[in-house]
């Protein structure tokens, strides 16, 4: 999903075009010889350029694989699984992820994966 790297500007931005629109006309847009994407409101009355280099690429993520955070961005905030590095060692612990400031906490933890957390274990009734 295409996404705006700045927060600021990706707030400002999301007050005229939700997330799903903008990786739509990133898709179209990125392919094309312009160096910037173009984003039309009120029947073209109102238009807005934004620069392509204000744009990342964040692929969707598998919930239920081991997601290298290099590579990809939570879809929301809440508690993961997560590998992180204790010294050279890597373990795997949980973490909670705060999608408003995009940092895990506890803060001193370092994350290199992450996965959404299984569903708890269910018994099976007996039958």
């Amino acid at each position: 999903m295409w996404k705006i790297k700045d927060p600021e500007l990706k707030r400002k931005i999301n007050q005229f075009v939700s997330d799903e629109e903008i990786d739509r006309i990133c898709r179209c847009d990125m392919r094309d010889s312009f160096d910037c994407i173009f984003f039309s409101f009120e029947d073209d009355c109102v238009s807005i350029r934004i620069d392509k280099s204000f744009f990342k690429e964040i692929p969707d993520y598998d919930p239920n694989n081991w997601n290298p955070l290099s590579e990809f961005e939570p879809g929301f905030s809440g508690c993961y699984l997560v590998t992180r590095e204790a010294g050279s060692t890597p373990v795997v612990d949980t973490a909670f992820f705060d999608k408003a400031t995009n940092e895990w906490k506890p803060q001193n933890s370092t994350v290199t994966a992450f996965r959404e957390l299984p569903e708890p274990y269910q018994p099976e009734t007996n039958k």
